[in-house]
């Protein structure tokens, strides 16, 4: 059963890539857009530009995730929120 849910929602690691490649290199590739597998579903085929969700611009828990990542590390970094590159 796995096997033949694997046929049809999902592709291989190689293909899988090709969406992040694309937006990382691709010339035409606009940046801050949200890139994905373009078929059935979302789940499998070449890149195109999605829409990303609600989840991604989920301000508080960005916040919430960022400071969990610096407690779990022990890393963290100063930011200036007001600089638009953060510098």
């Amino acid at each position: 059963m796995m096997k033949l849910a694997n046929s049809i929602f999902a592709q291989s690691a190689a293909r899988g890539v090709l969406p992040m490649l694309y937006a990382a290199s691709a010339p035409r590739a606009d940046g801050g857009t949200y890139y994905g597998p373009g078929g059935p579903l979302n789940m499998r085929g070449t890149p195109t530009r999605q829409t990303s969700s609600d989840d991604s611009r989920d301000e508080a828990g960005a916040e919430r995730l960022w400071t969990k990542s610096e407690s779990l590390t022990g890393v963290s970094y100063e930011f200036d929120a007001l600089s638009s590159d953060g510098a």
